[in-house]
C-alpha cells in the first residue's frame, strides 16, 4: 500500500477516528532513512492510525504490515496541521532489521544526500531536519531523555536478558511497545515463559520510581512481581501478572475481589504511612485538603471565565466560591471520624486492577496518596456502576470495602464516612495531583476542560449532600475557616 493509497483509505473511511502519521526510519546510527519516492522526489512514508490509542504500538505494526520492516518507535513529533495536508504527526523510529534488509516498499538513502530539493514538500526535508537534531539534543542529555537516543532498545533487552537469566528466563527478541516518549517507556518483552513488563518514568511523574520500588517490597502481594531495577533510566522490570483486568470485565465476582483487596491493602498501609510520604506519595490528610479549597477555587474561577463553548454552562464566580463551606465541611466530618490516614490511589481507574479471582494486583502508582481512604473506594465504586450496570452490587461492593476497615473503625463512622465521601472525593481527584496550581501547566496538558467538569461535579454533590445526606448540625455552620 503507497502513500497515496493510505490517504484514500482514509479519506474514504471515518477521518474522525483516523488520523495519517509520516513516519521517519532510521537505521545505521541515523546515518541512513526510509523514503519512497514520487518522480524522483522523496517522501516520507505513510501510515494510519486510530486517534486516542497509543501511537508507537499502531505504527510499529503498520510500518511492520506495509513496509515490511521491523523498527521501534522513539518519539512523537507534533507539526502544525499547515505543514502537510494529511498528517499533524511524525513518529521518528529505529529500524531493527539486518542492514542488508530490503523494504516491502521504499529505499534507503543516506541522510546526508537529502536536502530540502530532495523532497517532493520543503516541510518534509524540515520535519527531518527536526527530528535528527532532536535525536542529537537526546544523545548529549541521555539522563533526562534516554529513550530518544538510537540504540536504547538493544541495551535494554540486553540488560533484562542479565535480570532474568538467574530465574530461568531467556527472551525471544519479541516485544511490544504500548509508548514512546524521550523519556518515558512502556513495553512488553517475551520470553520463553512468562511475560515481562519494563516502564521507565520521565520528569513528570519520577516519584512512580521510588513509590514502586517501595510498594513492591512493603506490599508485594498487591503488585506485579518486581524482578529488577533500573536507577539511571529510573525504571523497573516485572513479570507478567495473568488476569483480567477490570474494564474490560462486568463480573460482579471480580470487582467485588477488587473492593475486599483495595481494603487489605490500605489497611496494610497503615503502619507504614511515614515510609510513604518519604517516598514521594501525595500528602492529602484532612489539614492539607482544607489548605486547598479556597486556593483551587480560585484557580476554577478563573478557568469558567476562559471557558468558550456552550453547553455546558460555565459556573458563576459566586457560585464556585459557594462551594467552598460545603467542601470545607465535608472534609472536617472525615477528620473529625478519626478514621486512620492509610495509602490511596488517585489513578484507580479500571484498568489499573487486575484480578485473577485469588489475588488482585493495583497498576501505575504514580498519583499515590495518604490520607482518607475511602476516597479511593468511591472512584472504585464509580466505575463498577458504569460497567456493570447491576444497582444491587453496590451494597455488596460497600460490604466487601466494609468488612476489612470494621477491624480498625466501628460500623456508624465507616457508615458516617460514606456519607461524606463522594464529594470529598470528587474534590481530591480534581485538586490532589497538584495541576491546578500552574494555569501555564493547565493549558500545556490540555486539562482545563477536565477541571471545568470535575468543579461542576462537586457542586452536584454538594447539592446532594445538603438535600439528602445532611450534615451533623455542628458542621452546618458556613463560618468556619481553616
Amino acid at each position: 500500500m503507497d502513500n497515496l493509497n493510505i490517504c484514500s483509505q482514509i479519506s474514504s473511511g471515518d477521518s474522525k477516528d483516523h488520523q495519517l502519521c509520516l513516519t521517519i526510519i532510521l537505521r545505521r546510527s541515523g546515518t541512513e532513512i526510509l523514503v519512497m519516492w514520487d518522480n524522483q522526489r522523496a517522501l516520507l512514508p505513510l501510515v494510519s492510525v486510530v486517534r486516542q490509542r497509543c501511537i508507537a504500538e499502531q505504527v510499529n505494526q503498520a510500518v511492520h504490515d506495509y513496509l515490511g520492516v521491523s523498527a521501534y518507535s522513539l518519539f512523537t513529533l507534533k507539526i502544525p496541521e499547515s505543514a502537510r495536508a494529511e498528517s499533524g504527526l511524525v513518529q521518528v523510529m529505529e529500524c531493527l532489521a539486518p542492514e542488508d534488509y530490503t523494504p516491502l516498499r521504499g529505499a534507503w538513502v543516506s541522510a546526508r544526500s537529502l536536502n530540502s530539493e530532495s523532497f517532493r514538500s520543503r516541510e518534509e526535508a524540515t520535519i527531518v531536519t527536526s527530528a535528527l537534531e532532536r535525536i542529537n539534543t537526546a544523545r548529549n542529555d541521555d539522563m533526562q531523555a534516554p529513550f530518544g537516543i538510537l540504540g536504547w532498545i538493544k541495551e535494554l533487552l540486553h540488560w533484562a536478558q542479565e535480570q532474568v537469566l538467574p530465574l530461568g528466563l531467556r527472551l525471544t527478541g519479541q516485544f511490544r511497545q504500548l509508548d514512546a516518549r524521550p523519556d518515558f517507556a512502556l513495553l512488553r518483552m517475551e520470553t520463553d515463559a512468562d511475560g515481562l513488563w519494563f516502564k521507565a518514568v520521565g520528569n513528570l511523574n519520577r516519584r512512580e520510581y521510588p513509590i514502586t520500588l517501595l510498594f513492591s517490597r512493603l506490599f508485594p502481594r498487591f503488585l506485579p512481581p518486581l524482578v529488577a531495577a533500573h536507577p539511571e533510566w529510573h525504571g523497573w522490570l516485572t513479570r507478567e501478572f495473568v488476569a483480567s483486568a477490570l474494564n474490560i470485565s462486568a463480573e460482579p465476582s471480580l470487582w467485588k475481589h477488587a473492593a475486599r483487596n483495595l481494603a487489605e491493602l490500605q489497611t496494610e498501609s497503615l503502619e507504614h504511612i511515614e515510609e510513604c510520604l518519604a517516598a514521594g506519595c501525595r500528602d492529602l490528610r484532612c489539614q492539607s485538603l482544607l489548605e486547598q479549597v479556597v486556593p483551587f477555587l480560585e484557580v476554577m474561577v478563573e478557568l469558567m471565565r476562559e471557558q468558550r463553548t456552550v453547553p455546558p454552562t460555565p459556573l458563576h464566580k459566586s457560585d464556585v466560591f459557594r462551594l467552598a463551606a460545603p467542601i470545607k465541611e465535608a472534609i472536617c466530618v472525615l477528620s473529625e471520624l478519626e478514621i486512620p490516614d492509610a495509602l490511596g490511589h488517585l489513578d484507580l481507574n479500571p484498568g489499573n486492577v487486575l484480578s485473577s479471582g485469588e489475588r488482585c494486583i493495583f497498576l501505575d502508582w504514580a498519583d499515590a496518596y495518604v490520607g482518607p481512604p475511602f476516597l479511593t473506594f468511591e472512584y472504585l465504586r464509580l466505575c463498577a456502576r458504569q460497567a456493570c450496570n447491576n444497582p444491587a452490587m453496590d451494597s455488596e461492593l460497600v460490604e466487601a470495602y466494609s468488612e476489612r476497615w470494621s477491624v480498625h473503625v466501628a460500623p456508624e463512622k465507616i457508615l458516617n464516612a460514606f456519607q461524606v465521601s463522594p464529594l470529598v472525593a470528587v474534590f481530591a481527584y480534581a485538586s490532589g495531583t497538584g495541576l491546578w496550581r500552574n494555569l501555564a501547566q493547565i493549558h500545556e496538558c490540555g486539562v482545563a476542560g477536565y477541571l471545568r467538569s470535575l468543579t461542576r461535579r462537586i457542586e452536584k454533590e454538594a447539592r446532594v449532600l445538603a438535600e439528602g445526606r445532611r450534615l451533623p448540625a455542628s458542621f452546618q455552620s458556613t463560618e468556619w475557616r481553616i
